[in-house]
């Protein structure tokens, strides 16, 4: 027997690495039909995608290694993954015989096989049967792992005779050479993947070319400085792949755009990109990384424009684009250093106020009454030595005090004291949009657009004079125009992505300044 013939009696290196890309894409492969080619006697990815709910696996090989391969699956399966198993001989030189098999077969989502491609004399019948496969199931793919044994062996020419496309997943160098790529029916698409990541959610997003929402998925909050690069872009790959399978469309997308908190180191960014593109190769032709404030502003102003994003919620911070596509920021550094105008900011400082007075630290023409009720009520205290307890021992100190801010913005309609916190507050996020507007050139600070995001916004009334008063010493600011976001940040980070590699994408949104219900105010400063 040639050692061609005994190949089947062996495991070989690259088995790892398809076990490995199955392990991590577990939920891609729940409820799949999966056919494994060449699984010899080991057959160990079918073996571990029955273990991982795969609805159906064919284990296919030459009739000579079915017998071991049989007895190794009821050694490794219990009876009831088994049921989901099903053995089948499949000679990759028979391809009439391959096509009266498949002919039985409803349903097949993916083919696996590890190192099938260890000899040129089976290149071509294996790429044969591979087209055989996809045309009668056009969306299937084939994932799989080999070891590089000759820089001169290839594939191309079979894959352009059968109108097939190959991708590199990823490489690795162990003991020996390894890739691992997939190949798929050649479609003529574009699509592209937008993603907004929260710290407590995140959504992905499948735009098609006139920038129309093909679908979405949502995750769990994903904090990129926490998770660090390898765990956020493997997350992402994760989750693109879920996305795209959702939606029955083929990888890899036009772009892929990432609008992540905490993502504002371009260092950590750049980091991430290359790792993306190192890993998971299959996801998108370009990748680019931003934070979500960022991203926020390229999803509601042209980017050849620019604009400056205010947000004001719990926290709050400001990040300018400019229109040559640089990024500065103000703010956005927490509550201990920045925070200014936030809901918290606004709510400690009212309680500040209430100790300093009461104390006598600071005077006040107005009554103290409102101000100590309405603290009261929402601390369900009723002293104000109790408030030391929700202030020093409060594992979640800055949501619970931001909270306040809802119910002072009601009594702000009557007292000067709880009033006064939201006018400072104006002139705090004045003070963010000035500081930004420096890096603009001259011309373009005469009319400056801000994307205003958050909670506190709903307080304008209360905020806009402070606002106005604190911008009023920037000399050559004229207007500034405020609006409420209407396009979602994971369409900005698409936007932005298809900008940094040059991708052509034709949507059909419109700038929001052409929307005139998402404006929430003009302030006109004195004209020089």
């Amino acid at each position: 027997m040639s050692g061609l013939e005994q190949v089947w009696k062996h495991s070989w290196p690259s088995l790892d690495l398809l076990c490995e890309y199955l392990l991590e894409n577990e939920q891609l492969f729940k409820n799949k039909v999966v056919l494994e080619l060449g699984c010899g006697v080991a057959c160990v990815p079918s073996i571990l995608l029955a273990r991982l709910e795969a609805k159906k696996v064919y284990c296919t090989d030459k009739s000579i290694s079915l017998g071991n391969a049989e007895q190794n699956l009821k050694a490794n399966l219990s009876l009831e993954q088994l049921e989901r198993v099903e053995i089948q001989e499949l000679d990759w030189n028979l391809t009439e015989k391959t096509k009266n098999w498949l002919e039985t077969v409803d349903q097949l989502d993916y083919i696996v096989g590890s190192d099938i491609f260890f000899d040129p004399i089976t290149f071509e019948p294996l790429i044969n049967t591979v087209k055989c496969i996809f045309d009668k199931f056009p969306k299937a793919e084939f994932v799989f792992s080999y070891q590089n044994r000759d820089s001169d062996w290839s594939i191309e020419h079979l894959l352009q005779e059968h109108k097939l496309e190959a991708r590199l997943i990823r490489k690795s160098d162990r003991e020996h050479s390894l890739q691992l790529g997939v190949i798929m029916t050649s479609f003529d698409q574009s699509y592209y993947i937008g993603i907004e990541g929260g710290a407590t959610r995140s959504r992905y997003v499948l735009f098609n070319k006139n920038g129309e929402i093909v679908g979405t998925e949502d995750s769990d909050g994903l904090n990129c400085l926490l998770v660090g690069v390898e765990g956020t872009a493997d997350r992402i790959a994760n989750h693109s792949r879920l996305l795209v399978d959702k939606y029955g469309v083929t990888l890899p997308v036009k772009a892929l755009g990432m609008g992540l908190a905490g993502a504002e180191s371009a260092d950590f960014n750049s980091k991430v990109v290359e790792y993306m593109k190192n890993e998971h190769n299959d996801i998108s032709d370009t990748v680019f990384l931003t934070s979500d404030s960022v991203a926020a502003v390229a999803a509601n102003f042209p980017v050849e424009k620019g604009g400056i994003v205010l947000i004001c919620g719990t926290g709050s911070a400001a990040r300018l684009l400019t229109p040559d596509g640089s990024v500065h920021c103000a703010g956005g550094w927490g509550h201990l250093i920045s925070d200014g105008g936030s809901a918290y900011w606004i709510a400690i400082r009212a309680i500040q106020q209430y100790f300093n007075i009461t104390d006598g630290l600071k005077t006040s023409n107005y009554s103290l009454e409102a101000l100590e009720k309405s603290i009261f009520e929402h601390f369900k205290i009723t002293d104000k030595l109790q408030m030391l307890d929700i202030l020093y021992n409060n594992d979640n100190l800055k949501a619970s005090i931001a909270s306040f801010c809802e119910k002072l913005a009601k009594t702000a309609e009557y007292d000067e004291l709880a009033a006064e916190c939201f006018y400072q507050a104006g002139v705090v996020l004045a003070e963010h949009v000035g500081a930004l507007a420096r890096h603009l050139e001259s011309e373009q600070r005469k009319e400056i657009n801000v994307l205003a995001i958050g909670s506190v916004f709903r307080s304008w009334d209360l905020i806009k004079n402070g606002f106005k008063a604190a911008l009023s010493s920037q000399r050559e600011m004229e207007t500034v125009k405020l609006f409420e976001s209407v396009h979602s940040p994971a369409f900005g980070a698409a936007v932005l992505a298809t900008k940094s590699g040059n991708v052509e994408w034709n949507h059909n949104v419109e700038d929001v300044e052409t929307i005139n219900k998402t404006l929430l105010d003009v302030v006109k400063l004195n004209c020089r």
